[in-house]
């Protein structure tokens, strides 16, 4: 199903929990009752129709309507969902894997943690990165202001790493060695959610990809051709 202004916002989430994490980036919170997309999003101050291309892309692949994203509106979206990874699950995630790895032989438990540092440091480096260099970057061409010609979104987009897939070693260690310690219930669920961040983490990496980097080109185009004009 393609989703419309008119669809109800709580029918959507119904349909797919995931949505809720898109919902929130928007700055969008809870309690909207019966209201469709429209209405709350212009309640809340958010583009509606780059609002449908993201959820429309998440949550079945569509990205018929990516020329009507609006970039300022997915900066500040991809720029929330940084937020929520570097202040909210990474340390939340962090604190459930010391508890879940307690106990154990005190060289895996260390090298278990060791690993999620390490692969913190690297996601944080990244999105300190877009954060600090590109979104700047695209706000100034929203604005129509000159930028340094040195830097095009594509030459980013080459180096876009899928930052998820760092996860890959640690999740490796601690399904095939990690000892058993007495918590399996807090481990295995720890676990559950180092999957579930890294599908997220995919996600995101997507909703770059493939709607918000392409408006990005397009706008590079337009403002070039205005300047050769």
């Amino acid at each position: 199903m393609k989703y419309t202004e008119r669809h109800r916002l709580g029918d959507i989430i119904c349909d797919h929990y995931q949505l809720l994490l898109v919902m929130s980036r928007f700055g969008m919170h809870l309690g909207f009752g019966d209201k469709c997309v429209k209405d709350v999003c212009d309640e809340r101050g958010v583009d509606c129709k780059t609002f449908l291309a993201v959820i429309n892309y998440v949550s079945n692949g569509d990205t018929s309507d990516a020329k009507e994203v609006s970039v300022t509106e997915m900066s500040s979206f991809l720029r929330l969902s940084h937020g929520y990874y570097l202040d909210f699950l990474f340390p939340r995630l962090r604190s459930k894997l010391v508890e879940a790895v307690s106990g154990a032989d005190e060289k895996m438990s260390q090298l278990v943690i060791d690993f999620f540092d390490s692969y913190m440091a690297g996601v944080s480096k990244h999105l300190t990165y877009e954060d600090n260099v590109v979104f700047p970057y695209v706000e100034k061409l929203a604005c129509g202001k000159s930028v340094d010609d040195s830097f095009r979104i594509v030459s980013y987009s080459r180096k876009h790493e899928q930052i998820d897939s760092m996860l890959l070693e640690l999740k490796s260690i601690i399904i095939k060695y990690f000892p058993d310690n007495g918590k399996t219930n807090e481990m295995n669920a720890v676990l559950y959610e180092i999957f579930s961040c890294e599908a997220d983490l995919k996600s995101h990496c997507d909703i770059e990809d493939n709607l918000f980097m392409p408006a990005v080109m397009e706008l590079e185009k337009s403002l070039k051709k205005t300047k050769e004009a």
